[in-house]
Formats: C-alpha cells, sequence, structure tokens
C-alpha cells in the first residue's frame, strides 16, 4: 500500500474524470484533469470504515507528454472497438458496448503492449471515492 496520508488531499471539485482504464469492483485507474492538465489517477486504499463496500482512495500522478498520448492513443482505440462505457459522460448517460466481433480489433494489440508503470511518476495529491 502507497502511503499517501502526508500528501495533500484534493477535494473531488476540482477534478474531471475522463475515463476509467482499468475497474473491478470499482475504478482502479484512469485519466483525469486537475489543475488544467491530464492526469493519471490510480487506488491506493480502500477504507472500509467510511462505507458499507469501502470508500476508495486514489493517488493523482502528473505524467509526461508522451505517456498521456499513449493512453489517449489506446483510450480511442477502445472506444472505437469495444465501446465508450468507461468514458466518464457529463450528463451521466450510460455508454455503449460494440458488438463482441469487434473486441479482438482492440484487445489483440493491446494484449502485446508493455503495461504502462507511472509508480515513478510525480504524486500531485490523493482524493476519494
Amino acid at each position: 500500500m502507497l502511503d499517501y496520508a502526508a500528501m495533500p488531499r484534493i477535494h473531488r471539485e476540482a477534478l474531471r474524470m475522463l475515463w476509467i482504464h482499468d475497474y473491478w469492483d470499482g475504478p482502479l485507474t484512469g485519466m483525469l484533469v486537475y489543475d488544467g492538465k491530464l492526469r493519471w489517477f490510480e487506488c491506493c486504499d480502500v477504507n472500509p470504515e467510511t462505507s458499507d463496500v469501502g470508500a476508495r482512495r486514489f493517488v493523482v500522478r502528473d505524467v509526461a507528454e508522451e505517456q498521456i498520448a499513449e493512453e489517449e492513443r489506446w483510450h480511442a482505440l477502445f472506444v472505437e472497438h469495444v465501446g465508450d462505457h468507461w468514458t466518464v459522460q457529463g450528463d451521466d448517460r450510460p455508454g455503449t458496448v460494440k458488438p463482441a466481433e469487434e473486441h479482438a480489433k482492440f484487445y489483440g494489440p493491446y494484449s502485446k503492449r508493455a503495461p504502462s508503470d507511472y509508480t515513478t511518476r510525480p504524486i500531485l495529491g490523493w482524493f476519494e471515492l
């Protein structure tokens, strides 16, 4: 577990979620806008004391422009061939999922991708969902 307690807390109003990259019973990683720039977020803790299912805490990482471009490229390919159901819609409408026969056009190339590792990127603070 990442020690985030000494880092600044970022209030949710200061963030705009863009998309979820990884999900397991709730968001794990993804992209958001903070301080006018695209940033990476990742789950660092689940606090079971805050709710029945546990509130998730996330760190916000500063990422390099080439890393942002790479994430945007993969997300666009995901939307094109899998769907926009992990894109955060401003009007809370549910996204759509493409037909299953389209999915391989994303998951085939994605399975060959070297996993992203942002653990060395600076942490700007943390927030809770």
